[in-house]
C-alpha cells in the first residue's frame, strides 16, 4: 500500500471519547444519541475525525470522534503536537470493507524495517467521504511517528 510522509503543526481535536466493545461502532452510538449532531451543530464542523488510542486485549477500542479546532463544554478534548505522520489515501467501497482491509494491510507492513518507528500518539482516521447511500468511502488514515 502506497504512503506519504507529511508534516503537521500542533492541532486540537475536539470530541467524543469511549472505549467500545470488540465488534461495536463509536460511530454508531454517537449518531444513534445525537452527540455527533450536537457536536457539529455547536462546532460548525463535520464531525469526520477519529483517533484510535489503543485496543485492549478484550478487543475493546478506546476511539474519539471528533472535529478539529478548540475546545467546547462537555466535549473530550485532545492535543496533538507538531507531529509527522504516514498517510495512507484509502478509495473504495465501504461493503468491500475498504478501511478494514487498508488497516490489515497497514498492520502486516513491518514499517520499522523502512525506518518508521510509531508514536504513543493516536492514530488518526480523516473521513472525506463515508457514503453508505452510494457505498464510498475516502478515509485518509494517518500514524504518527517518533
Amino acid at each position: 500500500m502506497d504512503f506519504q510522509q507529511i508534516y503537521q503543526q500542533a492541532f486540537t481535536v475536539t470530541g467524543i471519547r469511549m472505549v467500545a466493545p470488540c465488534g461495536s461502532s463509536i460511530w454508531d452510538a454517537i449518531k444513534s444519541d445525537g452527540r455527533k449532531a450536537q457536536l457539529e451543530a455547536l462546532s460548525g464542523q463535520p464531525c469526520d475525525l477519529g483517533l484510535c488510542f489503543g485496543f485492549a486485549t478484550d478487543g475493546s477500542n478506546d476511539y474519539m470522534a471528533g472535529v478539529e479546532g478548540a475546545s467546547l463544554n462537555s466535549f473530550d478534548c485532545y492535543e496533538y503536537p507538531a507531529t509527522t505522520f504516514l498517510l495512507f489515501e484509502v478509495k473504495g467501497k465501504i461493503s468491500d470493507g475498504t478501511l478494514q482491509n487498508a488497516w490489515a494491510e497497514i498492520n502486516q507492513q513491518d514499517l520499522s524495517a523502512a525506518g518508521y518507528i510509531r508514536s504513543h500518539l493516536p492514530t488518526l482516521e480523516r473521513y472525506s467521504v463515508w457514503d453508505e447511500a452510494s457505498d464510498q468511502c475516502q478515509v485518509d488514515i494517518m500514524i504518527p511517528l517518533q
